[in-house]
């Protein structure tokens, strides 16, 4: 792998927003964006004079299917007031946030620029599952990896499975990162799902005797990560919970 020059300046990330993670079929791709923008200004050190931004990066992998809306980032730049100044989407798939950072940082390292706004958004529910899965696998290899029947979780289940027998990792292993990042969304409030698995699990335990349902018998987290019933196997060495409490 070539070696990273160091940049000819400093970069800083001086303001940060973010819209909350969800469904909302009354809202698309741009008012996410907005409300990402709103939470930006908000956060820069005695505020922020917008006109000062010169340049836009988005990063957005398909608006096109996903929304069939092309042009993203323009689109974007009027929506929150900033035209007209460059407005650039990049694409890397699940990296389309990161690529769009990256871009921002070489643009103010290189002089080009001395403030930039960087950005990314991307709403999926508009389409049915079948949609999305569709519009998902067109970042895989479309002429040699989907005919072979992959999906994006079966690539990663694919991977897991690879790196369990070279390395001897265990789907525990994985679990646990599981409960890290649920643990850090139940201190989230943007979080699409706020709550640690401990209380997820105890939440189904609830709404099963409410229901009148025979009660689930799980003592630990880790009794309900292994129980298909709750946490079901999608694909390979994946698993997912399929239902709040």
């Amino acid at each position: 792998m070539p070696k990273s020059k160091p940049l000819s300046r400093g970069v800083a990330i001086v303001g940060a927003g973010m819209s909350k993670f969800g469904a909302f079929a009354e809202k698309n791709s741009r008012d996410l964006f907005v409300e990402a923008f709103k939470e930006m200004t908000k956060s820069v050190d005695k505020g922020l004079d917008t006109s000062v931004i010169e340049s836009l990066y988005v990063g957005n992998f398909s608006s096109d299917q996903f929304e069939h809306q092309a042009h993203t980032a323009p689109l974007l730049a009027d929506a929150v007031g900033l035209t007209p100044i460059p407005a650039t989407r990049v694409e890397g798939a699940c990296a389309s946030g990161g690529l769009a950072l990256r871009q921002g940082v070489m643009a103010i390292a290189s002089g080009m620029y001395d403030v930039v706004l960087v950005g990314g958004a991307e709403k999926m529910t508009a389409l049915t599952t079948a949609g999305v899965t569709d519009a998902l696998a067109t970042a895989a290899d479309v002429p040699f990896e989907i005919p072979a029947g992959f999906t994006f979780p079966g690539f990663y289940a694919a991977m897991a499975s690879a790196y369990m027998h070279r390395y001897g990792m265990k789907p525990e292993h994985l679990m646990n990162v599981a409960i890290k990042n649920h643990d850090n969304a139940s201190l989230n409030p943007y979080a699409q799902f706020g709550v640690t698995i401990q209380k997820w699990m105890e939440g189904r335990v609830a709404a099963a005797i409410k229901k009148g349902k025979p009660a689930p018998t799980w003592s630990t987290i880790w009794d309900f990560l292994h129980d298909e019933s709750g946490n079901p196997t999608v694909a390979g060495r994946f698993a997912c919970l399929i239902a709040p409490p």
